[in-house]
């Protein structure tokens, strides 16, 4: 009697999954359910809105929890202070990055500067030194920002509290992530964000922090989603993941990732009923776009085939 290889362990998987998926378009209506329970709060700025990717990377960077960070200006206005670091020397700010608008005299084509002019068409002066046209452009600037809590002592604003879960790491599961992140380079953070997600132009994946998800398995399911579309970037895989927001290969890519996390979790016995149903639910929400390309679906598997193999470092 013939052996059963590893090859043909995977084959079934890829049948079976491929079975399952297609079988999920002809279900009633999944809801999809979000795994994480914090609400959108993350690395926030005096504004009250969460920084964007580059400067919650900053924040990390230089030791951070995600958290509400004022400027100095702010501070005072809230009427904190600062913390004395342990040795009594001043806490280092960190420098984040933000585009604003800055003013300048217009000039004309011959390069002097336009004049303002009142309804008579006559230059306008203020105590006797004559007015410009003016106008704004967008620059980028930097500022110095503390946070709140470890840095400096204040009220928060806008950071939202969430009840925290207790987890249990799944040990082999860390140790891909780990190892793959380490070999690929590629940036992990875990902001508190209303979001998970990919951004290649950092090679960044942002995932909620553990304590966020509902369950253990939720958490390593959305990491390993994130993780296969790192997979796709132009010094790995070379899929097309930049710019297909909204069209037939963004559905694609995503099919891609939920397959590659769906496999992963399979594979090593890691999915629940649970994550099976969100996954049905994912499948479902591109049924328009796999009833159109019949062969969708098989691209897809191939894609993601590899991309496991990618994470696994069995290329």
């Amino acid at each position: 009697m013939a052996s059963i290889t590893a090859k043909d362990i995977e084959k079934n998987i890829c049948r079976d999954l491929t079975d399952k998926f297609l079988a999920a378009l002809d279900k009633g209506e999944i809801p999809w359910e979000k795994p994480w329970v914090c609400s959108e709060s993350g690395y926030i700025g005096s504004s009250g809105k969460p920084y964007g990717v580059l400067n919650s990377i900053l924040c990390a960077m230089n030791g951070h929890d995600a958290g509400e960070f004022v400027t100095y200006n702010e501070l005072k206005a809230r009427g904190g202070s600062f913390i004395p670091k342990a040795d009594g020397s001043k806490q280092e700010p960190t420098i984040i990055v933000y585009r604003g608008k800055s003013a300048y005299r217009r000039k004309d084509a011959d390069g002097n500067y336009i004049p303002l002019k009142d309804e008579n068409g006559k230059p306008m002066y203020k105590n006797g030194k004559p007015l410009y046209e003016m106008g704004s452009r967008w620059v980028l600037s930097t500022a110095k920002v503390w946070r709140i809590g470890t840095q400096v002592n204040c009220k928060t604003k806008y950071l939202q509290k969430y009840e925290k879960k207790e987890h249990n790491k799944i040990d082999h599961a860390e140790k891909i992530i780990i190892d793959y992140v380490a070999r690929e380079g590629v940036k992990i953070i875990h902001a508190i964000q209303n979001r998970a997600y990919y951004q290649p132009s950092t090679d960044t994946v942002n995932v909620p922090p553990m304590d966020t998800f509902s369950t253990v398995e939720g958490y390593y399911d959305t990491t390993f989603h994130e993780l296969a579309h790192s997979t796709g970037a132009e010094n790995r895989l070379k899929r097309d993941i930049k710019n297909v927001f909204g069209d037939h290969k963004y559905s694609k890519e995503e099919l891609v990732a939920e397959i590659t996390a769906t496999m992963i979790m399979h594979d090593n016995g890691w999915n629940t009923p649970r994550t099976d149903r969100n996954a049905d639910a994912y499948i479902q929400s591109w049924g328009k776009a796999l009833k159109s390309d019949p062969m969708l679906i098989e691209k897809a598997m191939s894609a993601a085939d590899k991309a496991v193999k990618r994470i696994y470092g069995k290329e």
